[in-house]
């Protein structure tokens, strides 16, 4: 595939070298690195980077992550993450494929098209999510899984933002910001408990949290166009 808008910006760039750094310096002293806490995080940020330029190749790495993500998140007992990514996230993937490849507008260089939701969309969504939130905390507790208000709020905040990332809104850079704080702040908690793969994901997240600020702003200006 070709297509201008491929070619590697600032923002991937730094992406690229953070990932290596953080690589190298994670595993520095350790005489067996966590293939699979690298594995995912790649493939995490690698999805994450072409989404926010509206490439469509995004899923193929977001099917693998997704994977890798559910694994070591049961491994941490973070179960809304799991069931998010497993059984949401993963057959999502292929759906976005196919909703996506629809509204290429330029051949060749798999850049969609994005708009935007109207205001009455908008409140009805965030009160939507606040009952949700408030459901799953419920059951999230009732399971004994870890910090079950933090997990809870990611866990719908992503939900939203994935469907309207099918749909090509560009509000869902807004969720995604929201999604990446709050997931750094989990697994914050898990570097507490000293779990596995603790410092792998919050470095992920850290670089979600920042590419989402820029996929906001560039698919403001996709959608501008």
């Amino acid at each position: 595939m070709k297509g201008k808008m491929l070619k590697l910006n600032a923002m991937d760039w730094f992406l690229i070298v953070a990932v290596v750094v953080f690589c190298v310096v994670e595993n520095w002293n350790n005489p067996e690195p966590n293939a699979i806490a690298i594995i995912t995080f790649i493939t995490g940020v690698i999805s994450v980077m072409l989404a926010a330029k509206g490439h469509i190749l995004n899923f193929a790495f977001g099917a693998l992550n997704s994977i890798l993500f559910a694994y070591v998140s049961y491994k941490s007992s973070f179960f809304g993450q799991v069931a998010l990514n497993f059984a949401f996230f993963l057959p999502l993937q292929f759906v976005g494929f196919y909703m996506w490849r629809k509204h290429i507008p330029t051949k060749g260089t798999g850049i969609i098209e994005t708009r935007r939701l109207s205001n009455r969309v908008r409140l009805i969504g965030l009160v939507g999510m606040a009952a949700a939130i408030a459901i799953f905390f419920v059951i999230l507790k009732a399971i004994d899984g870890r910090s079950p208000s933090l997990d809870s709020a990611s866990t719908v905040f992503s939900v939203v933002a994935m469907i309207i990332a099918l749909m090509r809104y560009n509000e869902q850079w807004w969720l995604w910001v929201e999604v990446n704080i709050i997931t750094v702040l989990l697994w914050i908690t898990s570097l507490e408990a000293r779990t596995e793969f603790s410092v792998a994901m919050i470095g992920m997240r850290a670089l979600y949290l920042i590419n989402s600020v820029y996929g906001l702003i560039n698919w403001h200006r996709l959608s501008r166009n």
